[in-house]
């Protein structure tokens, strides 16, 4: 298609009864054949309220799921995860509960998983007076429901959990940064300053 408005411009250009104005009816023509579904234009735009008014929150993953809806996995003071249609409308939202003994959690990553579910990870704070904190996951099903939360840490800190992956046994490798050297659940020694370490998990959420 494109070839042949091509050579129908060029000969019309050619002509020696076309008008002098004809001399821009190339370029004109084939600036114009770009396909339409190749334009970006905005569909939809939605502001939706958000869980800490004063915090604000933080949005970390939108995941596609069937029927062109999605799902919106944000934090500030705890998880939250919200489906939408496909205008943005919201289907439902949960808000989750932090584990008992923690104080505020970060948001890294949430991957939708091959039961129709959701992984959420993050850290979890665990003392209030400091920066300590720990690798924090978090299962949901395909309605929001919780099934399991499960943390994990060393002497020190983990934080900036920003990678999880599902492997075919429907198990989890997870990755996130750590001060912490053995101790509590970390098996693995420091190697000083900030190390990344990768957790293998089980369906749910134990670690191998």
């Amino acid at each position: 298609k494109l070839r042949e408005v091509i050579e129908m411009a060029r000969t019309i250009a050619a002509s020696p009864t076309t008008p002098a104005i004809a001399t821009n009816l190339f370029t004109a023509i084939f600036t114009n054949t770009v396909p339409v579904e190749w334009q970006v234009a905005k569909r939809w735009e939605r502001t939706y309220p958000a869980i800490n008014q004063d915090g604000g929150d933080f949005i970390r993953s939108i995941i596609p799921v069937p029927n062109g809806e999605f799902l919106i996995a944000r934090a500030t003071a705890r998880f939250s995860l919200s489906r939408v249609d496909s205008a943005g409308g919201i289907l439902w939202s949960t808000n989750f509960p932090n584990p008992v003994g923690h104080h505020g959690v970060g948001l890294g990553d949430a991957i939708a998983t091959s039961d129709g579910g959701v992984l959420m990870i993050g850290h979890v704070k665990i003392n209030p007076t400091t920066t300590e904190s720990d690798l924090y996951l978090m299962k949901a099903d395909s309605t929001g429901g919780l099934l399991w939360v499960k943390t994990y840490g060393g002497n020190e800190s983990e934080f900036q959990a920003r990678s999880a992956v599902e492997l075919p046994d429907g198990g989890y490798l997870v990755g996130i940064t750590t001060t912490s050297g053995v101790g509590r659940n970390k098996l693995t020694p420091s190697y000083g300053g900030y190390d990344y370490w990768v957790v293998r998990l089980d369906p749910q959420g134990a670690e191998l």
